[in-house]
């Protein structure tokens, strides 16, 4: 198993174990959990979850030692898609606190309101997926005899 494909499961993994921790903290132990949560809105949640499963699928489904071209092209979108799906979460309520928390703005600490690990590692692992997919890659060598 190749280096590039090693660091994308193991990525999606933390990626995959980020949706069940908190999203958001609050005071008096209010905590909003990602999947594990007993709330009504989790589809993106199972969005995430589904984006980091596909990357990791496609790395243990797939037949070659690195991963090229559409496979690469997959791990790559979905991994971006979970982090898209993360921000978006966090920031799609403009009136909200979280907006203000996510922005370091001062409205969301005077309710006391705090991210929790899960939006950090989300983002992080979907962005950092694609940079290591991509600069593990390997390079195509040109295999011409061309003698004149």
């Amino acid at each position: 198993m190749s280096s590039q494909r090693i660091v994308v499961i193991f990525l999606s993994i933390i990626g995959m174990v980020g949706t069940f921790l908190p999203w958001i903290k609050g005071l008096f132990d209010i905590t909003i959990d990602g999947i594990s949560s007993s709330r009504d809105d989790k589809s993106h949640l199972w969005l995430v979850l589904l984006c980091f499963l596909t990357s990791l699928l496609i790395c243990f489904f797939n037949k070659s030692y690195h991963l090229k071209r559409w496979t690469l092209f997959g791990v790559v979108f979905s991994s971006i898609l979970a982090a898209l799906v993360g921000i978006f979460y966090l920031t799609r309520d403009l009136d909200s606190p979280v907006i203000d928390t996510f922005l370091g703005l001062p409205g969301a600490s005077e309710i006391g309101l705090v991210l929790g690990p899960a939006p950090y590692i989300v983002f992080m692992t979907g962005l950092l997926i694609p940079i290591f997919g991509l600069a593990l890659k390997q390079k195509t060598v040109s295999t011409s005899n061309n003698k004149n």
